[in-house]
């Protein structure tokens, strides 16, 4: 039945790459994205770039040429970038067991955009949607907000669509169906203006200055594919928390970030992990939201060096000190960087080139 189930999910997700998959970066090549997942007793990983054998951990990426040991009585399954199901076999060291070929969940890395730097509380900042791909149906429109500031104008605007509302004592909003019609394939974007109570200047979210923070509408086709796959997911054998992480990670190849999101944030508050955190990171470090991106890349640190994760601290602490020179933080960008390096040499003279991960 897994084999069956496996071919018409590969089916049905080829329609869903074709149609829905961001556009790919030409400097930057996609990383096919392998999961480990229903670790049960001892599991243990060895990547090329390492010399030696670690305790596996739920959700770490998996590639060609790594190595995965299951001790007997103990289980442990692949998920490949295909999302079909592979079981690996107890008793020995299993190599990754993906195809080459067809690849839906991809990383290509996240760019890092010009900012402000440091914290924003003079200014609403837009939170969703940013950056994303929205699906179909009610958008909820969030932003932060300002000290001493109750009203808001909240407008939404892109192609034909200018649409205009004022909200008092929240920095929440549903866009609501009777406003104008949001086409797919039409960029538009979530602007908070409000008045200065002191000088009754009128202050912005245009004013974070960071370019391309708008977002679009999942087609209706592509909408229909991903409820196909969903109930595939829904239908295999991997358990809930792993159901829930792949499913987000396939939102997050598609572009659908604001949507990856809020499955990962409520599987971090019930089952809180390293590589859950680290996702939240990429995440957010996708829609410049630097702030947010530190906080989930430091509890992942943390949470890593709780259960001796070697790589998931190493990787944090990487991240970190990308996330701290864009915030304008030299001297904790360079402490985090050497923490890095020092934690990769813990793995073998090349383990670095793991840092391709989220």
């Amino acid at each position: 039945m897994r084999h069956v189930s496996n071919r018409i999910l590969v089916a049905c997700l080829l329609h869903i790459r074709l149609a829905s998959a961001q556009p790919a970066s030409p400097s930057v090549p996609p990383t096919p994205m392998n999961f480990l997942v229903d670790l049960e007793g001892e599991v243990k990983l060895q990547r090329s770039q390492w010399d030696h054998f670690v305790n596996a951990r739920p959700f770490s990426i998996v590639e060609l040429g790594d190595l995965i040991r299951v001790a007997p009585g103990g289980r442990a399954s692949v998920i490949c970038s295909d999302l079909t199901i592979h079981p690996l076999n107890q008793g020995r060291s299993n190599s990754v067991p993906c195809p080459s070929g067809l690849s839906l969940i991809n990383y290509r890395g996240e760019s890092i955009a010009p900012t402000r730097g440091g914290e924003t509380s003079d200014i609403p900042i837009v939170l969703s949607p940013r950056k994303t791909i929205v699906p179909a149906g009610p958008i909820t429109l969030r932003w932060t907000s300002v000290s001493g500031v109750s009203n808001y104008e909240v407008i939404v605007r892109g192609g034909a669509v200018d649409w205009h509302s004022q909200v008092s004592n929240r920095e929440l909003l549903v866009y609501p169906s009777s406003g104008p019609h949001l086409s797919p394939g039409t960029s538009y974007m979530l602007i908070v203006n409000y008045k200065d109570p002191a000088s009754g200047a009128e202050r912005s979210s245009r004013e974070e200055g960071t370019p391309d923070l708008g977002f679009s509408v999942l087609t209706a086709g592509d909408s229909t594919r991903l409820l196909r796959y969903q109930e595939v997911i829904t239908q295999s054998s991997m358990s809930a928390p792993a159901k829930t992480f792949v499913a987000a990670s396939v939102l997050m190849a598609l572009g659908l970030r604001n949507e990856a999101i809020d499955r990962l944030e409520r599987l971090a508050a019930t089952d809180p992990s390293p590589m859950v955190a680290r996702a939240l990171g990429a995440l957010y470090l996708g829609q410049s939201l630097y702030r947010y991106s530190e906080r989930w890349y430091r509890k992942a640190a943390e949470l890593a060096k709780d259960i001796n994760d070697t790589e998931s601290q190493a990787v944090a602490s990487d991240k970190l000190s990308g996330v701290y020179r864009v915030l304008g933080n030299a001297t904790q960008a360079a402490r985090e960087l050497k923490m890095a390096n020092d934690l990769y040499r813990q793995l073998g003279p090349r383990a670095r080139s793991v840092s391709s991960q989220p």
